[in-house]
């Protein structure tokens, strides 16, 4: 989504967290259970909240896209652990950089149908202490290894912002808590999910292969690179 159309989102999102009954900031899991800035809140209202603002999420589903990553913790266990340095020894750093490549690889299908060439993207995420910090570290050494056109899309680097900084992140953690709860509950139909994607799948699994290449991508890199890290 183009810069001017985020500040439309984040202007209209804000606009709706202050609506009554307002709250300061939205939590999808403290809204589902009533804590937080949820609490004392009757659910037939926290129901409501949540439905307007995915409303706003699907009023600019033209100009965005809503992508998903997860992984296998078994999988991870048998391919990964131990197998790199400790210091990216982490499922975070995996579906870090496995979550730029969706978004990249949509392009890459979009341009399949219509020439629209391939663009720069940048992402936000939110604060992961170390294991954000040490993810960022490797992200120029790692983009020089990458082979077109997945290095025409690459972007700033990216940055972390607290949820309540950046409504941009309460958007992506209602998402985040739908597609958790649908992998946990398959039979449960939630309207919201639906809504706030569009009926689209942006559900990227992180395979044993794709674990594999990470093992052998992080093994490319100078291991006193990896020392020298947070």
């Amino acid at each position: 989504m183009q810069s001017s159309l985020w500040e439309q989102f984040s202007d209209k999102w804000a606009n709706e967290l202050h609506r009554e009954p307002s709250v300061k900031l939205f939590k999808m899991a403290d809204a589902e259970s009533g804590d937080g800035v949820f609490t004392g809140m009757r659910e037939e209202f926290r129901r409501l909240k949540v439905k307007e603002l995915a409303e706003i999420i699907a009023e600019f589903w033209d100009f965005s896209l809503a992508v998903w990553c997860h992984l296998d913790w078994q999988d991870y266990r048998e391919i990964v652990r131990g197998k790199v340095h400790p210091k990216v020894d982490s499922p975070y750093a995996i579906l870090f950089y496995q979550i730029m490549r969706g978004a990249h690889e949509h392009q890459i299908e979009l341009n399949k149908r219509l020439d629209v060439g391939f663009h720069t993207v940048d992402f936000i995420f939110d604060e992961q202490g170390f294991s954000g910090l040490r993810a960022v570290q490797w992200f120029a050494e790692l983009t020089k290894k990458l082979p077109p056109p997945y290095d025409s899309m690459i972007g700033a680097t990216p940055i972390f912002r607290k949820d309540e900084e950046y409504v941009g992140l309460q958007a992506a953690d209602m998402l985040a808590w739908h597609v958790r709860r649908n992998l946990e509950r398959p039979d449960e139909k939630r309207p919201i999910f639906e809504l706030i994607t569009n009926g689209f799948t942006g559900e990227l699994k992180v395979t044993r292969e794709h674990l594999s290449q990470f093992v052998e991508l992080i093994g490319k890199i100078d291991r006193t690179l990896l020392d020298a890290a947070f």
